[in-house]
């Protein structure tokens, strides 16, 4: 598998109204179906262009492409029959007729590095066109080499000079389209224009031998436009070894939001099991091909076998093309249904890829089409939509949890189309749904429902302890409570069992801020539910204390390694006749020397680095804390009180350093005078933090300066100034929309929760007494309010004494039964 893009492309999606001026100096990279177009600028272009498209209501979005992950030669070894991997056989290719294997009538568009089309193998495959989107020309050759033997996989026929070469299909038609050079990197930008052109040219499938590791909206949308013109496309899941829902490669990692898109893993037949460097997914990845010692063509009249998902990837489009060529008016999810539904189970696969099987080619060629078949989901507010192919032959919905023991439970939909099924008030922890057909076909699908995060964090002191309590979340089975000094990181940490909602902070600690998130463990197998192979975790929800004081720490984040980074004292903030001393230390440090007003930072030791300065001026003496961690890291990053990280990209500017100090981020540019810098600000949490409160060169930024694009802040600088300095600093928080979606009633019971942590029924009941029965008395919200602020030491005295706990069970038990029942049934009947 090869990588793309270069970094200096921007993507720009305008709408039919955008007005380009002359000297935009734009190309139109991709034309939508809905009259929207996604142009390329190159970083120059979009230096002039930035604040038109900063202030034009038709420009929707823009961003950077992302970078090259990779530019090395492939390792092709030269064919030993021993060591080939028959892969017609494997996959059950041999067993179709010749007839069933052709795949002419499909064309299938082949986005890598070109294809050596001279070579003998390819004698008999029809290749009507090609695209150079390097060079502009319509040629095919391939310096890479990649793009020939993806190729050959597909269409390779056997010829006399070599005999061993058989690609997958008996016939073929295939389109060229070359956007990695001749070191296997690229542009996305070219990307897109190929696909832009397979479209163009009425191509049936896209395969997708190459990835990127980081999201791209303008990709997102080229590949659901694509979808939704019905066009098949295949993607390599990249050979990382990593699930690939944590660790995402783009385009397969989008084939769970689009149901014509299907990521394959590599399947190594001699050992059974996923090769060892493929990426899988129990929830990520589709399904997994023989990709492990594949024989196919080289250029200049060359053969030799290579390994990785990029050859996987070409026998699930050739089988694709082989389906198509039978039933030409399947949409792109009734493709992708047919294979996945038909694949060979394996037992090593059952939690590594979706479908749990590998590639039969035999079994989805023949299969009978228009199945229905569940492809992915999403969870919204309590809300559950599933889609696929076909649910309306669904009649039977029913939930199955994966958490132990497990629980199954009839759904009923609120609404049923081909496409989707929605199903709300859905509140559930990760599991399967299962559906049955009107024929009596079962079919499931993982879902994994967000977990919400803790709710009404709240420090409590008396004398001598202090007690953190929150509102619990429905499923949790721990909560993880970490905990930070003043001028740390987090770095204390401790575990408590739900239902159990407090903490009893150590003696003597005077925490600057305490962070909670619930947690639950699961099973993928369902047969084995006992075998834990997953968490699943709340984002933090942090409190910050009043006492903090951060005022004289400094925190660079993640700094990249091997950078010269080198800034004046003043830019931190110190006076200008400040006399700065590095206190000695034997470990390594953040700062490494302070010379004629200017600091250097050490950015040759990887890992977390401190230092501490004595800073003497007028006022007096302090002492300040340095820290930050070098890393092997593209761009700086700056760290969240989330625990995520913003991470920073300049266009126009070098920076100089970043640092956080307190709850303010700064950042010190240099650029031309009377230049505009475009700084992107991004975000990889799934609910990005607001960038707030902008200044630039102690201005307020206005908004029109500032756009959001997904996880993307971008701002627009206008240095109308001589400097060559500029400085930017924000503050972040919360999106000002957002909303905590309560998992469950208010869970805060501490006292009751002590006593019976064993009887939830009990809990429960208790609850409906406190919400329903105390809470509405005159008072009743100050009585419960009192409870919350006392009961937690009380808990704290009583842990540990049975006879205690003992004589509270029976009060509130004696308590219950003695509660007037005609009140509770009044307010019952008050309420209905």
């Amino acid at each position: 598998m090869s990588g793309a893009a270069s970094s200096n492309d921007w993507l720009v999606r305008v709408s039919p109204s955008f007005n380009a001026q002359p000297h935009l100096n734009a190309v139109t990279v991709y034309s939508f179906s809905n009259g929207d177009q996604l142009l390329g600028l190159d970083e120059t272009s979009f230096e002039k262009a930035a604040k038109q498209l900063f202030s034009d209501d038709a420009v929707i979005y823009f961003e950077k492409a992302p970078e090259i992950i990779s530019r090395k030669k492939p390792v092709a070894r030269a064919f030993v029959k021993s060591q080939q991997q028959n892969f017609l056989e494997n996959d059950g290719f041999k067993e179709l007729t010749h007839s069933q294997r052709q795949c002419d009538m499909a064309t299938i568009a082949i986005l890598d590095s070109g294809v050596d089309i001279a070579h003998p193998a390819f004698n008999q495959v029809n290749f009507p066109d090609a695209l150079d989107t390097i060079t502009d020309t319509h040629t095919s050759d391939d310096p890479y080499g990649h793009g020939t033997h993806v190729a050959g996989l597909i269409a390779a026929q056997a010829t006399q000079t070599f005999p061993e070469l058989q690609g997958a299909c008996t016939s073929a038609t295939v389109y060229p389209i070359r956007f990695l050079d001749r070191f296997g990197g690229g542009t996305l930008k070219n990307a897109i224009q190929g696909i832009q052109w397979a479209i163009d040219n009425n191509a049936k499938i896209i395969n997708h031998s190459w990835a990127i590791g980081s999201e791209n909206q303008a990709l997102l949308d080229v590949l659901t436009d694509a979808n939704q013109r019905g066009i098949v496309q295949v993607a390599a899941a990249a050979n990382a070894g990593r699930d690939l829902a944590n660790s995402p490669y783009y385009p397969a990692a989008y084939s769970q939001r689009l149901g014509g898109l299907i990521s394959v893993a590599n399947w190594d037949n001699q050992t059974g099991n996923l090769y060892t460097l493929s990426n899988y997914g129990a929830s990520s990845v589709d399904i997994a091909a023989s990709g492990t010692d594949l024989l196919s063509s080289l250029p200049n009249n060359d053969s030799g076998t290579k390994t990785g998902t990029s050859m996987a990837t070409p026998l699930v489009s050739a089988t694709a093309a082989m389906i198509l060529q039978q039933h030409p008016s399947l949409s792109a999810e009734e493709v992708k249904a047919q294979i996945i539904q038909n694949v060979a189970h394996e037992a090593t696969l059952q939690q590594r890829v979706i479908s749990g099987g590998r590639l039969k080619a035999k079994a989805a060629v023949t299969a009978t089409p228009n199945e229905a078949f569940l492809h992915h989901s999403d969870t919204h507010e309590n809300q559950l939509s599933v889609y696929g192919v076909n649910l309306h032959q669904i009649n039977d919905w029913q939930y199955v949890t994966a958490t132990s023991p497990s629980i199954n439970t009839p759904i009923l939909p609120e609404s049923v189309s081909k496409e989707s099924v929605t199903f709300l008030d859905f509140s559930m922890p990760v599991g399967w749904i299962e559906a049955t057909t009107a024929s009596g076909k079962r079919l499931s699908l993982l879902v994994k429902p967000e977990l919400p995060a803790p709710a009404e964090l709240e420090l409590l002191n008396n004398n001598q302890d202090h007690i953190v309590t929150w509102r619990g979340t429905q499923f949790a089975e721990t909560y993880e409570v970490e905990w930070r000094m003043p001028g740390k990181p987090y770095a204390e940490k401790a575990i408590v069992k739900a239902p159990a909602n407090q903490f009893l902070l150590p003696v003597e600690s005077s925490p600057a801020a305490i962070r909670i998130r619930a947690l639950y463990t699961y099973s993928t197998d369902k047969e084995h539910l006992s075998v834990i192979d997953g968490q699943q975790a709340s984002t933090f929800m942090e409190i910050t204390l009043a006492q903090e004081q951060e005022d004289n720490l400094i925190d660079f984040g993640i700094v990249p390694q091997g950078i010269h980074i080198e800034f004046a004292l003043t830019q931190l903030g110190f006076p200008q006749d400040a006399d700065p001393y590095l206190t000695p230390s034997n470990s390594s440090q953040i700062v490494s020397a302070i010379e004629n007003g200017l600091m250097l930072l050490n950015t040759e030791t990887v890992g977390p680095l401190t230092s501490i300065l004595e800073i003497a001026d007028q006022q007096g003496a302090a002492i300040w804390q340095l820290r930050g961690q070098v890393e092997s890291s593209q761009h700086w990053q700056l760290g969240l009180d989330t625990g995520d990280y913003v991470s920073i990209d300049p266009t126009g500017a070098a920076l100089d350093v970043a640092f956080k100090q307190g709850g303010n981020y700064r950042l010190v540019l240099s650029t031309k005078p009377k230049e505009s810098v475009i700084l992107s600000l991004t975000q990889a949490a799934q609910t990005p933090q607001e960038i707030r409160s902008v200044t630039f060169d102690g201005k307020a930024l206005d908004e029109s300066n500032i756009t959001v694009n997904g996880k993307t802040t971008s701002l627009l600088l206008s240095n109308d100034s001589e400097k060559e300095t500029v400085s930017v600093s924000f503050t972040v928080g919360a999106p000002s929309d957002s909303q905590t979606t309560p998992a469950s009633s208010d869970s805060r019971c501490f006292l009751a929760t002590m006593a019976f942590s064993q009887s939830p029924l009990i809990l429960d009941h208790l609850r409906f007494v406190r919400d329903y029965v105390i809470k509405p008395l005159p008072y009743g919200d100050t009585i419960v309010d009192a409870y919350y602020q006392h009961s937690p030491f009380w808990v704290v005295e009583l842990q540990g004494n049975p006879w205690a706990i003992l004589a509270i069970q029976v009060s509130i038990l004696l308590s219950l039964y003695l509660l007037p029942g005609f009140f509770v049934v009044r307010f019952i009947k008050r309420t209905i």
